[in-house]
């Protein structure tokens, strides 16, 4: 999934999104997204899985990069999230927990792009957050975002 429909993925998308099976309960999951001008410390890259096709109750998986400032040199984090209504918030899994969910995290600014990928249980083999952490094993819409890092 590329945006603006119609772009070129290797010239003039703004964001996009590639979800593929490699394996057993594996889901790898690849996004990349035009840096922001004027640049910002940080920016996320994210995929949201909805039941619908309007942002609200959605699980989220998100990459966030840093590009500049304070954070430069930081590894790229993934974190899932939960988009309620119309805000996110993360949901909060220990070592273990994002171990065991997410592998293989790789991402890095080049040229004007962020880019990230990571692997991902499609079953989580973890604590489902009282519902915040979807089994992915069923058909969902899916949507993307992209925006500068809130720090507060």
């Amino acid at each position: 999934m590329f945006r603006p429909r119609g772009c070129n993925p290797k010239l003039d998308c703004t964001i996009g999104i590639t979800l593929q099976v490699i394996g057993q309960n594996q889901m790898k999951v690849q996004m990349v997204a035009a840096t922001i001008i004027p640049p910002v410390q940080q920016q996320y890259v994210a995929v949201a899985f909805s039941h619908d096709k309007a942002m609200g109750n959605d699980s989220v998986s998100e990459c966030v990069i840093s590009n500049m400032g304070e954070f430069v040199g930081y590894e790229p984090e993934v974190y899932v999230s939960y988009n309620k209504g119309k805000s996110n918030d993360r949901v909060f899994l220990n070592d273990d927990e994002h171990d065991t969910l997410f592998s293989d995290l790789a991402g890095e600014v080049v040229d004007t792009k962020l880019v990230c990928e990571f692997t991902q249980q499609i079953m989580p083999q973890i604590d489902n957050k009282n519902g915040l952490i979807w089994n992915l094993n069923t058909p969902f819409y899916v949507m993307a975002a992209t925006d500068p890092l809130s720090l507060m």
